[in-house]
């Protein structure tokens, strides 16, 4: 099931063929396929025009000392309903990166799951900006975010040319480390 909210209608940007088609079972799927993520086994539960709610469902994995979920968790899945968010008006074949994330963290949470919802609020052609909250099921304030995306264009879309093939790099040599004189 696809929900919106009143306010994903103030975008003032057409949606793109490949956002239209985008709904929660697709972006979930991406989600499966992102290996990056895996650790994570984040959900989308919702999202509609320039806007997403994901679940971080707990995982002891991701505790600090103290049982407290980590603010690498927060801030995971705030980064990820954003990407999300921004999936949801220009589709999932642009690439968008986190330019910067501001995080208050005003509430710990401790052996529970985190929604995070965040909505654009602000979309250009090459930069996007909005906010996300990290909140319990009690629906209790426990993160609040700011973040902006820039589009990365491809190799292609900037030069012409294909782009070059994947070979791997070499790795540099670094220095043994100093050690102080005794």
């Amino acid at each position: 099931m696809l929900t919106a909210s009143p306010r994903a209608n103030t975008m003032k940007t057409a949606l793109p063929a490949a956002a239209a088609s985008l709904n929660i079972n697709v972006l979930n799927e991406l989600l499966l396929h992102s290996k990056f993520l895996s650790a994570y086994a984040f959900e989308v539960v919702s999202c509609g025009a320039g806007e997403c709610t994901v679940r971080a469902p707990y995982q002891p994995l991701l505790d600090r000392p103290g049982g407290i979920v980590s603010g690498l968790t927060y801030m995971g899945v705030a980064d990820v309903a954003m990407w999300l968010a921004i999936m949801t008006l220009r589709g999932s074949q642009e690439s968008w990166v986190t330019s910067d994330l501001k995080t208050a963290f005003l509430k710990s949470a401790r052996q529970e799951d985190i929604f995070c919802s965040a909505r654009v609020l602000r979309a250009g052609k090459r930069s996007m900006y909005g906010t996300a909250d990290c909140n319990n099921a009690a629906g209790e304030l426990l993160a609040h975010h700011v973040l902006s995306y820039a589009f990365i264009p491809d190799v292609e879309q900037v030069t012409g040319a294909s782009a070059p093939s994947a070979t791997p790099a070499v790795p540099p040599v670094l220095p043994a480390p100093l050690r102080p004189a005794r």
